[in-house]
C-alpha cells in the first residue's frame, strides 16, 4: 500500500485464536508528533486494541506488528463518530427552538436524538466491523 493513503501504528500481539489476532496500540493524535507536545496541552494518546483476522499467517503473543488502515477508512471513521452526529444535534437544536422558541426543549431534543444514531451504530456495529478492514504486518 501507497504510505500516503494508510495509517498505521506499532502494536503489540496480546492474543491469538481461532485465525484472529487482538493487538494492543498507541493512537496518537497528529500533534503528538510536535516537537511542543510537552508545553501544548492539544496532544493526545490513547490506548486502542483490536481485532484482525490473519487466517494463514502466525503470531506469536507479545510481537511487535504494524497495524494499517486505509486514510480514507478513517475519515469515514470519523464521519459517523463525530460529523454526522454534530450535525444531527445541531439541526435537531435549530429545528426544536424554531418551532418552541424554548431553549431547554431543544438542548434536551437535540442530546435526545443522539441516544437513537449512536444506538443505531451499536445495532450495526458488525456491519460496519466488516467495512473497517485492519490489516497486520510483521515488524520490520
Amino acid at each position: 500500500m501507497d504510505t500516503t493513503k494508510v495509517i498505521e501504528h506499532e502494536g503489540t500481539v496480546r492474543e491469538v485464536r481461532d485465525g484472529k489476532v487482538r493487538v494492543a496500540f498507541v493512537a496518537k493524535s497528529a500533534c503528538a508528533h510536535c516537537q511542543l507536545k510537552g508545553v501544548c496541552s492539544a496532544s493526545e494518546m490513547e490506548d486502542k486494541e483490536v481485532e484482525v483476522d490473519v487466517q494463514g499467517q502466525s503470531y506469536k503473543v507479545g510481537e511487535k506488528v504494524n497495524i494499517v488502515l486505509a486514510r480514507s477508512l478513517g475519515m469515514k471513521a470519523l464521519m459517523y463518530g463525530y460529523i454526522f452526529p454534530f450535525l444531527l444535534l445541531m439541526i435537531t437544536l435549530f429545528a426544536v427552538y424554531g418551532v418552541t422558541g424554548k431553549e431547554i426543549a431543544s438542548g434536551l431534543a437535540g442530546l435526545f436524538v443522539l441516544v437513537p444514531y449512536y444506538g443505531g451504530l451499536y445495532l450495526f456495529r458488525t456491519r460496519i466491523r466488516r467495512e473497517f478492514k485492519f490489516l497486520v504486518k510483521k515488524f520490520v
